[in-house]
């Protein structure tokens, strides 16, 4: 009963230090099967990205700059393949967070029975966020066109219109809690994003800043091993020292997955906030069209 009354609500105004309190409220309580799930489905494919990255980065130190031919077919692979883990990453770790927080949302009263609904929200979330995706990439590519002909009939009105687009950005972070936890098609989850977005853009800013700079925080520092001994493995490789060279790549490639694994995990702070910056954006613009969060006694 205690947990039911502590039990934080999706759809409620709030500040930006409570958005960012129920940020953190909902990862101390979650934290096990949060932690879980990305133990289970982020590690393995760090494992893969860990293998593009290692791979990308020897090949940019040992390829010639000026030659454009050289840079392509000894980074080409593995900058794809680093772009596909990532774009598989995102859905993912938006389908694992976006659960939790339903999960929770729902009145879930213990960490293990959010993460028995977790598993059954997980394949479903991740379906739409594929689906959103391959929407933002046909959107994205209306964009690159409309910017070319803003280039074309010149670079004056191009530069006018960039303050328009970034503007048109903040309110896009709310789509996919939108698209995720209404059942509510593409183009009205987007047209919804710019409607909630724009009334609460400010704080949908600032709360991204701010959890942006939180999550690059924890990922830098997580990834500090990582960067020591990747700079030490190149000293010890331009030294000739080959045996050395091999134990500090073995170590070097660990330490990168656990350097993926963190972003991720500063990532997934990202998420959380947004879900509740959602949150409060439907209640201002009373659009809460979901049935209201409610616990029986």
């Amino acid at each position: 009963m205690e947990s039911q009354q502590t039990r934080i609500a999706l759809y409620e105004k709030r500040s930006i230090g409570d958005k960012l309190s129920a940020t953190f409220e909902l990862i101390k309580f979650g934290w096990k099967p949060l932690l879980r799930y990305m133990i289970y489905i982020i590690v393995p494919l760090c494992i893969f990205q860990a293998i593009f990255t290692n791979s990308l980065a020897d090949a940019m130190a040992t390829v010639d700059a000026t030659n454009m031919e050289e840079i392509i077919k000894s980074c080409g692979v593995s900058y794809l393949g680093l772009i596909i883990t990532a774009i598989i990453g995102v859905i993912f770790m938006a389908s694992i967070v976006f659960a939790l927080i339903k999960s929770y949302s729902q009145g879930v009263s213990t960490p293990e029975d959010v993460s028995i609904l977790m598993r059954s929200l997980i394949p479903t979330y991740m379906k739409k966020t594929v689906w959103l995706i391959l929407f933002s990439i046909v959107i994205g590519f209306l964009c690159l066109l409309i910017c070319a002909g803003l280039f074309a009939i010149s670079k004056f009105v191009l530069l006018l219109f960039i303050p328009i687009f970034f503007a048109l950005c903040i309110p896009l972070n709310l789509f996919l809690p939108i698209y995720l936890y209404e059942e509510i098609g593409l183009w009205a989850a987007l047209m919804k994003a710019f409607r909630i977005g724009f009334p609460t853009w400010g704080g949908t800013f600032l709360l991204g800043i701010l959890t942006t700079i939180i999550g690059g925080i924890f990922s830098m520092i997580i990834g500090l091993p990582y960067i020591t001994v990747y700079f030490v493995k190149l000293m010890q490789a331009n030294s000739g020292d080959g045996e050395s060279s091999l134990i500090f790549g073995i170590i070097n490639f660990l330490f990168c997955i656990l350097y993926l694994f963190g972003a991720y995990l500063g990532r997934s702070l990202i998420n959380i906030s947004m879900a509740y910056q959602y949150g409060h954006a439907a209640v201002v613009a009373g659009t809460t069209i979901i049935e209201e969060e409610s616990v029986e006694e």
